[in-house]
Parts: C-alpha cells; structure tokens; sequence
C-alpha cells in the first residue's frame, strides 16, 4: 500500500514462487484466482501483434491480452502458501489505493503491468547488484530445474506432473 510501484516486484516474487511464463502472469485476472482451493487457472497470455503492409511485409501492431499459442498452456495449478500470500498482497493493494484494470492483479497506475516492464525491471535489479542480465525466462527455467530436482515443491515431482504445471507439450523440454 505504501508503494504502488512495488507491484512489479511482486511479480518478479510471484515469477520465482511459480514459474509462470511473464506473458501469464500478467494476464491474471482476480477470477483466475481460486483462494479456497489455492489454485489458479492459466488460461491467456499477453500476445505482441503484427500485420501485415505489404510483400512479406510486417509492422508490429501492439500488445494484447489473448489466448495462449498453445492448447497444453491453459491449465491449472495448485499455488504455494508463498505465491497465495504475494496474489493476496497485491489484490488487497489494489483495492486499498483504489487501482483497478478491469479485473486484472497486476496493475500499476490503473494499466495493466506489461511482460516487458518486468524484463526492464529485473536488468535493472541485476546491475544495480552488479549481477549478469537475467530474465524472466531464466527465471522460468530454474524453477522448473528445481521442480525436476524436487527442491520447490514436494507434491510434483514426476516429470509428467511437471510438464503439466509447466504448460508443455513434451517432457523432453524440461530437461
């Protein structure tokens, strides 16, 4: 409450505790969100757009909240106490500082956050410590590393489970 920009750091939290691709993330809605069950539905994305202007010609045409490129990327997930704690944290910011995008959690000036400002915003981090550039991805691949080496979370540890979670087609992407 006290900082409305901390939003974006709470993402970059919630990209740790869970591994969701950034595009997801940022398109959670409060309705994703099953707080009796401690689940969350992943069912959209946020998509870059392009059209065409000509011969094999294309020009980017903005961001958007869509369907996911593939049908293996809806699924549902079963959250940790930690990601329930950052999504309840940033729900009750936004109703306390009167911030809202539709339904929309992560929301930074009555806009949704874009996966782009959470790239900004974890490069910033990493050179304010002196630190290598990190991602997003990075971030997403080690998560999933540390699933395959059941170290984040007891309750899936096989690889199908995990493929799952993850949102792949194959299990030979994880490793």
């Amino acid at each position: 409450k006290e900082n409305p920009k901390a939003v974006s750091y709470l993402a970059i939290a919630f990209l740790f505790q869970t591994g969701l691709r950034s595009g997801e993330v940022v398109a959670l809605e409060t309705t994703d969100y099953d707080t009796e069950n401690r689940t969350l539905s992943i069912n959209k994305s946020e998509c870059r757009g392009f059209e065409f202007v000509g011969e094999g010609e294309m020009k980017f045409s903005g961001v958007f909240v869509g369907a996911p490129k593939k049908n293996s990327s809806k699924r549902v997930i079963k959250l940790s106490d930690e990601a329930c704690d950052i999504l309840d944290m940033v729900i009750q910011a936004n109703k306390d500082n009167g911030v809202s995008d539709g339904n929309y959690i992560f929301v930074y000036d009555n806009h949704r956050i874009q996966a782009n400002c959470l790239d900004k915003r974890i490069t910033r981090i990493c050179n304010n410590l002196g630190l290598l550039k990190r991602s997003p991805h990075k971030i997403r691949k080690t998560v999933l590393s540390e699933l395959v080496n059941c170290s984040v979370n007891e309750r899936i540890c096989d690889l199908s489970s995990i493929r799952e979670y993850a949102g792949h087609v194959d299990e030979s992407t994880l490793l």
